[in-house]
Protein backbone atom coordinates (compact mmCIF):
# COMPACT_ATOMS: atom_id res chain seq x y z
CA UNK A 1 0.00 0.00 0.00
CA UNK A 2 2.70 2.50 1.01
CA UNK A 3 0.53 5.60 1.23
CA UNK A 4 -3.03 6.71 1.92
CA UNK A 5 -4.94 9.43 0.06
CA UNK A 6 -7.49 11.63 1.77
CA UNK A 7 -11.04 10.40 1.10
CA UNK A 8 -13.43 12.74 -0.69
CA UNK A 9 -15.70 12.75 2.37
CA UNK A 10 -13.09 14.71 4.37
CA UNK A 11 -12.36 17.21 1.60
CA UNK A 12 -15.83 18.70 1.98
CA UNK A 13 -16.79 19.26 -1.65
CA UNK A 14 -20.57 18.83 -1.37
CA UNK A 15 -21.11 19.08 2.40
CA UNK A 16 -19.17 19.64 5.58
CA UNK A 17 -17.53 16.43 6.84
CA UNK A 18 -19.04 15.02 10.04
CA UNK A 19 -16.66 14.48 12.97
CA UNK A 20 -17.58 12.82 16.27
CA UNK A 21 -15.19 13.07 19.23
CA UNK A 22 -16.02 10.48 21.90
CA UNK A 23 -14.53 11.13 25.34
CA UNK A 24 -13.40 14.67 26.18
CA UNK A 25 -11.44 14.03 29.35
CA UNK A 26 -7.67 13.64 29.62
CA UNK A 27 -6.72 13.33 25.96
CA UNK A 28 -10.07 14.22 24.43
CA UNK A 29 -10.34 17.70 25.94
CA UNK A 30 -6.87 18.60 24.65
CA UNK A 31 -7.69 17.12 21.25
CA UNK A 32 -11.05 18.92 20.98
CA UNK A 33 -9.55 22.36 21.62
CA UNK A 34 -6.64 21.66 19.26
CA UNK A 35 -9.06 20.40 16.59
CA UNK A 36 -10.99 23.67 16.89
CA UNK A 37 -7.79 25.56 16.07
CA UNK A 38 -7.13 23.14 13.21
CA UNK A 39 -10.62 23.75 11.82
CA UNK A 40 -10.16 27.52 12.04
CA UNK A 41 -6.86 27.19 10.15
CA UNK A 42 -8.10 24.95 7.32
CA UNK A 43 -11.18 27.15 6.87
CA UNK A 44 -8.85 30.08 6.27
CA UNK A 45 -7.32 27.96 3.50
CA UNK A 46 -10.66 27.27 1.82
CA UNK A 47 -11.97 24.16 3.58
CA UNK A 48 -15.69 24.40 4.54
CA UNK A 49 -15.04 23.25 8.11
CA UNK A 50 -16.64 20.37 9.97
CA UNK A 51 -19.88 19.36 11.65
CA UNK A 52 -18.47 18.34 15.04
CA UNK A 53 -20.20 16.56 17.92
CA UNK A 54 -18.57 15.96 21.31
CA UNK A 55 -19.85 12.93 23.23
CA UNK A 56 -19.20 12.31 26.93
CA UNK A 57 -21.41 11.30 29.84
CA UNK A 58 -19.09 12.54 32.59
CA UNK A 59 -19.08 15.78 34.55
CA UNK A 60 -16.07 17.87 35.53
CA UNK A 61 -14.57 16.95 38.91
CA UNK A 62 -11.93 18.72 40.98
CA UNK A 63 -9.32 16.13 39.99
CA UNK A 64 -9.88 17.03 36.31
CA UNK A 65 -8.95 20.69 36.79
CA UNK A 66 -5.48 21.49 35.44
CA UNK A 67 -4.74 18.07 33.95
CA UNK A 68 -7.68 18.37 31.54
CA UNK A 69 -8.95 21.47 29.72
CA UNK A 70 -11.24 22.53 32.54
CA UNK A 71 -11.21 25.15 35.28
CA UNK A 72 -12.39 25.22 38.89
CA UNK A 73 -15.53 27.11 37.86
CA UNK A 74 -16.44 24.22 35.51
CA UNK A 75 -16.76 21.68 38.35
CA UNK A 76 -20.06 19.81 38.12
CA UNK A 77 -20.74 20.77 34.51
CA UNK A 78 -21.10 18.32 31.63
CA UNK A 79 -17.67 17.96 30.02
CA UNK A 80 -19.08 17.84 26.49
CA UNK A 81 -21.42 20.81 26.94
CA UNK A 82 -18.78 22.87 28.74
CA UNK A 83 -16.19 22.44 25.99
CA UNK A 84 -18.66 22.98 23.15
CA UNK A 85 -19.92 26.26 24.60
CA UNK A 86 -16.36 27.48 25.14
CA UNK A 87 -15.20 26.52 21.63
CA UNK A 88 -18.29 27.93 19.90
CA UNK A 89 -17.93 31.24 21.73
CA UNK A 90 -14.22 31.46 20.90
CA UNK A 91 -14.42 30.57 17.21
CA UNK A 92 -18.03 31.19 16.17
CA UNK A 93 -18.55 27.51 15.33
CA UNK A 94 -21.76 25.50 15.56
CA UNK A 95 -20.36 22.41 17.25
CA UNK A 96 -22.83 20.24 19.17
CA UNK A 97 -22.60 18.25 22.40
CA UNK A 98 -24.18 15.02 23.60
CA UNK A 99 -24.14 14.43 27.35
CA UNK A 100 -24.25 10.64 27.40
CA UNK A 101 -22.18 7.56 26.72
CA UNK A 102 -21.44 6.46 23.19
CA UNK A 103 -23.21 3.36 21.84
CA UNK A 104 -21.23 1.55 19.11
CA UNK A 105 -24.39 0.07 17.60
CA UNK A 106 -25.40 3.58 16.54
CA UNK A 107 -22.68 3.36 13.88
CA UNK A 108 -23.56 2.26 10.38
CA UNK A 109 -26.62 4.43 9.80
CA UNK A 110 -26.85 7.42 7.47
CA UNK A 111 -25.47 9.75 10.17
CA UNK A 112 -22.27 7.78 10.79
CA UNK A 113 -19.44 10.33 11.07
CA UNK A 114 -16.85 10.65 8.34
CA UNK A 115 -14.24 10.73 11.10
CA UNK A 116 -14.80 8.99 14.44
CA UNK A 117 -12.33 10.05 17.14
CA UNK A 118 -12.12 7.81 20.21
CA UNK A 119 -10.38 9.24 23.28
CA UNK A 120 -11.94 7.18 26.09
CA UNK A 121 -10.02 4.89 28.44
CA UNK A 122 -12.30 1.90 27.78
CA UNK A 123 -10.67 -0.95 25.86
CA UNK A 124 -13.92 -2.88 25.47
CA UNK A 125 -15.57 0.07 23.73
CA UNK A 126 -12.93 -0.17 21.01
CA UNK A 127 -13.53 -3.90 20.70
CA UNK A 128 -17.28 -3.30 20.38
CA UNK A 129 -16.73 -0.67 17.68
CA UNK A 130 -14.29 -2.87 15.77
CA UNK A 131 -16.51 -5.95 15.95
CA UNK A 132 -19.67 -4.05 15.04
CA UNK A 133 -18.14 -2.39 11.97
CA UNK A 134 -15.77 -5.16 10.79
CA UNK A 135 -17.92 -6.32 7.88
CA UNK A 136 -19.97 -3.20 7.28
CA UNK A 137 -19.27 -1.11 4.17
CA UNK A 138 -17.98 2.32 5.17
CA UNK A 139 -15.52 4.90 3.89
CA UNK A 140 -15.36 6.53 7.36
CA UNK A 141 -12.09 6.82 9.26
CA UNK A 142 -11.44 5.98 12.92
CA UNK A 143 -8.77 7.93 14.80
CA UNK A 144 -8.02 6.23 18.11
CA UNK A 145 -6.07 7.72 21.00
CA UNK A 146 -4.79 5.62 23.87
CA UNK A 147 -2.18 5.95 26.57
CA UNK A 148 -0.81 4.46 29.75
CA UNK A 149 1.29 6.05 32.46
CA UNK A 150 4.04 7.39 30.18
CA UNK A 151 3.37 5.82 26.78
CA UNK A 152 0.68 6.41 24.21
CA UNK A 153 -0.31 5.99 20.60
CA UNK A 154 -2.63 7.36 17.98
CA UNK A 155 -3.83 5.15 15.14
CA UNK A 156 -5.84 6.20 12.08
CA UNK A 157 -7.65 3.47 10.16
CA UNK A 158 -10.86 2.65 8.34
CA UNK A 159 -13.93 2.18 10.51
CA UNK A 160 -15.46 -0.47 8.25
CA UNK A 161 -14.82 -1.92 4.79
CA UNK A 162 -14.23 0.76 2.14
CA UNK A 163 -15.46 -0.04 -1.35
CA UNK A 164 -13.31 2.33 -3.35
CA UNK A 165 -9.88 2.10 -1.70
CA UNK A 166 -7.47 -0.24 0.03
CA UNK A 167 -8.25 -0.70 3.69
CA UNK A 168 -6.18 1.03 6.37
CA UNK A 169 -6.21 -1.17 9.51
CA UNK A 170 -7.69 0.38 12.63
CA UNK A 171 -6.62 -0.03 16.25
CA UNK A 172 -8.80 -3.12 16.77
CA UNK A 173 -7.36 -4.80 13.67
CA UNK A 174 -3.87 -4.34 15.10
CA UNK A 175 -4.76 -4.97 18.76
CA UNK A 176 -7.58 -7.56 18.87
CA UNK A 177 -6.61 -8.32 22.47
CA UNK A 178 -8.55 -5.17 23.43
CA UNK A 179 -11.57 -7.47 23.73
CA UNK A 180 -9.88 -9.24 26.67
CA UNK A 181 -9.09 -6.18 28.78
CA UNK A 182 -12.08 -6.10 31.15
CA UNK A 183 -9.81 -5.68 34.19
CA UNK A 184 -8.34 -2.40 32.91
CA UNK A 185 -11.84 -1.09 32.22
CA UNK A 186 -12.88 -1.75 35.82
CA UNK A 187 -10.29 0.62 37.29
CA UNK A 188 -11.91 3.37 39.35
CA UNK A 189 -11.44 7.00 38.27
CA UNK A 190 -8.90 9.10 40.14
CA UNK A 191 -10.31 11.01 43.10
CA UNK A 192 -7.49 13.55 43.37
CA UNK A 193 -4.87 15.25 41.24
CA UNK A 194 -2.10 13.42 43.14
CA UNK A 195 -3.69 10.03 42.43
CA UNK A 196 -4.20 10.94 38.78
CA UNK A 197 -0.53 11.86 38.37
CA UNK A 198 0.59 8.56 39.92
CA UNK A 199 -1.35 6.79 37.17
CA UNK A 200 -0.34 9.01 34.25
CA UNK A 201 2.54 11.40 33.70
CA UNK A 202 1.26 14.95 33.31
CA UNK A 203 2.38 15.52 29.66
CA UNK A 204 1.19 12.25 28.11
CA UNK A 205 -2.38 13.30 27.23
CA UNK A 206 -1.21 16.51 25.57
CA UNK A 207 1.53 14.68 23.66
CA UNK A 208 -0.86 12.09 22.23
CA UNK A 209 -3.46 14.73 21.32
CA UNK A 210 -0.93 16.89 19.48
CA UNK A 211 0.42 13.93 17.52
CA UNK A 212 -3.11 13.18 16.35
CA UNK A 213 -3.56 16.78 15.27
CA UNK A 214 -0.26 16.63 13.38
CA UNK A 215 -1.45 13.49 11.58
CA UNK A 216 -4.76 15.05 10.55
CA UNK A 217 -3.09 18.31 9.53
CA UNK A 218 -0.77 16.42 7.18
CA UNK A 219 -3.70 14.51 5.67
CA UNK A 220 -5.82 17.64 5.18
CA UNK A 221 -3.01 19.89 3.98
CA UNK A 222 -0.98 17.51 1.81
CA UNK A 223 -3.76 15.12 0.84
CA UNK A 224 -1.90 11.93 1.70
CA UNK A 225 0.02 10.06 4.39
CA UNK A 226 2.86 7.56 4.41
CA UNK A 227 2.18 6.76 8.08
CA UNK A 228 -1.11 6.35 9.93
CA UNK A 229 -0.18 6.85 13.54
CA UNK A 230 2.46 7.49 16.15
CA UNK A 231 3.89 5.92 19.27
CA UNK A 232 5.15 8.23 22.00
CA UNK A 233 7.00 7.87 25.31
CA UNK A 234 7.52 10.72 27.76
CA UNK A 235 10.11 9.14 30.08
CA UNK A 236 13.06 9.16 30.53
CA UNK A 237 12.84 11.62 27.61
CA UNK A 238 10.26 12.26 24.90
CA UNK A 239 10.50 9.86 21.96
CA UNK A 240 8.12 9.48 19.04
CA UNK A 241 8.10 7.06 16.14
CA UNK A 242 5.65 6.75 13.26
CA UNK A 243 3.30 3.85 12.54
CA UNK A 244 4.14 3.31 8.89
CA UNK A 245 1.64 2.32 6.20
CA UNK A 246 3.34 -0.97 5.49
CA UNK A 247 1.75 -4.45 5.23
CA UNK A 248 5.01 -6.00 6.46
CA UNK A 249 4.92 -3.86 9.61
CA UNK A 250 1.24 -4.74 10.12
CA UNK A 251 2.04 -8.44 9.87
CA UNK A 252 4.03 -8.18 13.12
CA UNK A 253 0.71 -7.46 14.83
CA UNK A 254 -0.83 -10.52 13.20
CA UNK A 255 -2.79 -8.42 10.69
CA UNK A 256 -2.83 -9.35 7.02
CA UNK A 257 -3.85 -6.70 4.51
CA UNK A 258 -6.80 -7.98 2.40
CA UNK A 259 -4.76 -8.26 -0.82
CA UNK A 260 -1.93 -10.05 0.96
CA UNK A 261 -4.40 -12.39 2.63
CA UNK A 262 -6.00 -13.24 -0.73
CA UNK A 263 -2.59 -13.93 -2.26
CA UNK A 264 -1.66 -16.17 0.67
CA UNK A 265 -4.90 -18.16 0.34
CA UNK A 266 -4.39 -18.53 -3.42
CA UNK A 267 -0.82 -19.72 -2.86
CA UNK A 268 -1.95 -22.30 -0.30
CA UNK A 269 -4.71 -23.49 -2.62
CA UNK A 270 -2.26 -23.87 -5.51
CA UNK A 271 0.18 -25.77 -3.31
CA UNK A 272 -2.59 -28.09 -2.12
Amino acid sequence: MGSFTIPASLVGGTRRPRVMIVGVGGTGSHFAEAFARLQHTVMALGHPGFEVTLVDGDRVSQSNVGRQRFYASDTGLSKALCLVHRINMAFGFDWEASHGYFKPKSLGDVRTPDLLVICTDKALLRAEIGSHMAKRPSEALWADFGNGAAKGQVCLGHLGKPAASERLPNVFDLYPELSQMERADREEPSCSMAEAITRQEFPINQQVAQLGIALLWTLLRKGSLDHHGYFVETTPFVQTRPMMIDPVAWSFYGYEAPKAARRARAKRAAAG
